[in-house]
């Protein structure tokens, strides 16, 4: 199978990071007069304090959001720090780290051993402006575990009508397929990337694919969908014909489904629920914190390796 380069979300954020730099770094040296390192040192701290910013609003504002009634769990003022702190780190990891330097941090495609302990190949699907970078401690995590055979996607652009790469999707399923010798594969995808899962299952059928587990993903829509343009904003944004018209088929495949109530995108969080699946709940993970969740990876890898009953569990902070 052919290398793949960089994503153009690891283009995107390398090339944003600099244009911002420079542009905050002149802007401090012409009008304040500090010297050029003095200028980059306090661009790189406003850089910083903004990616700290915004996790923070984000929950601010699923907070002022959120529905009276559904689902609740109250945090205690520690807990919510707690949380807000990881989804701060988690964010700042993967927006100046994994996701970036993607293609050099991701190992692709390693040919599964001969004496695989899971039968079936495991291909990660990410979400919206992220690339496989997501999936880091994931595939850790599963090689620790015995699952060997792990396989990414990068989604190309980054908006872009969510059918498109689910045709993008179906042509990798056969990919991995072909590369492990196996005639069906486990899709593990968060956010958005379920969608898209759900999109190629509805389009081209599930003869290919074991069983979907999804992550965090807005089956319903979310309301931050409605912040930034794109086709594929539109097709997440509550209520609209696509989401409709994609939740209305029903599938036999089986789905398992594992999302927060606290998830500080996915707003309100019910709209992480999807009819039928194996509901796995989460309390006081943000959305990029899943990336991240040991107790998600071990649910996960429990799921994948000894199914589990389908009684819905309520779990602690991952």
């Amino acid at each position: 199978m052919s290398l793949r380069r960089w994503s153009s979300v690891s283009r995107h954020i390398v090339l944003g990071v600099a244009i911002e730099l420079t542009a905050v770094s002149l802007v401090l040296s012409w009008q304040f007069g500090f010297g050029v390192w003095m200028s980059l040192m306090l661009s790189i701290l406003l850089m910083l304090a903004m990616r700290c910013l915004l996790p923070v609003l984000s929950f601010l504002f699923a907070w002022w959001l959120r529905p009276e009634g559904g689902q609740r769990v109250t945090l205690s003022m520690r807990q919510f720090s707690v949380m807000v702190v990881r989804e701060i780190g988690a964010s700042m990891k993967l927006f100046l780290y994994c996701h970036p330097f993607e293609a050099y941090l991701n190992a692709h495609d390693a040919a599964p051993p001969a004496a695989q302990q899971w039968e079936n190949p495991v291909l990660f699907v990410h979400g919206f402006y992220t690339n496989a970078g997501f999936w880091l401690q994931y595939k850790r995590y599963f090689r620790d575990h015995g699952i060997d055979a792990l396989y990414t996607i990068n989604l190309d652009p980054p908006f872009c009508d969510i059918d498109q790469y689910a045709d993008q999707l179906a042509h990798r399923i056969m990919e991995v397929c072909a590369h492990a010798g196996r005639e069906r594969v486990v899709l593990v995808a968060h956010s958005m990337g379920g969608l898209v899962c759900r999109a190629c299952l509805a389009r081209y059928g599930d003869q290919h694919v074991q069983q979907l587990i999804t992550i965090g993903t807005p089956h319903h829509g979310t309301v931050f969908a409605h912040l930034l343009p794109g086709p594929n904003m539109r097709q997440m944004r509550p209520g609209n014909a696509w989401l409709e018209h994609l939740n209305n088929r029903q599938k036999a495949l089986s789905i398992s489904n594992l999302f927060s109530l606290h998830d500080n995108i996915v707003v309100p969080p019910e709209s992480a629920r999807v009819f039928g699946a194996k509901e796995l709940i989460f309390n006081g993970t943000g959305h990029m914190s899943m990336a991240f969740s040991t107790g998600m990876q071990h649910a996960i890898v429990g799921d994948l390796i000894t199914p589990n009953s389908d009684k819905i569990r309520s779990r602690g902070q991952g």
